[in-house]
């Protein structure tokens, strides 16, 4: 699992406490992903680190949108059997939206 990964999906908002979906963007950027074990982490230039597990073909992360205050947001999802992708959802709250990430390296 570990190397370089391209997100593609969208993003949240929030204000005060509550997340929404962010409509009017659709993201595609690289992420790092790094494994030890059954414990992942995922960082990127635009969001805090995420850390988690994956369980057989099963990854769930999750990590804060900022700094401390911020909601939290969790990645689930399932790797393809030929570990070249994940599908899955992000979810804020009550907000949530597909991701795909395809491996690049």
């Amino acid at each position: 699992m570990s190397g370089q990964w391209l997100y593609e999906g969208g993003s949240f908002v929030w204000q005060g406490s509550l997340c929404k979906v962010n409509v009017a963007t659709g993201i595609e950027e690289t992420v790092s992903i790094r494994q030890d074990g059954n414990q992942i982490t995922i960082s990127s230039p635009s969001f805090s680190e995420r850390g988690g597990q994956l369980i057989g073909n099963q990854l769930s992360v999750s990590g804060r949108i900022g700094g401390s205050g911020t909601p939290t947001i969790t990645w689930s999802g399932t790797v393809s059997a030929d570990g070249r992708s994940i599908r899955g959802t992000a979810t804020c709250g009550s907000a949530s939206f597909a991701i795909k990430l395809t491996r690049q390296s």
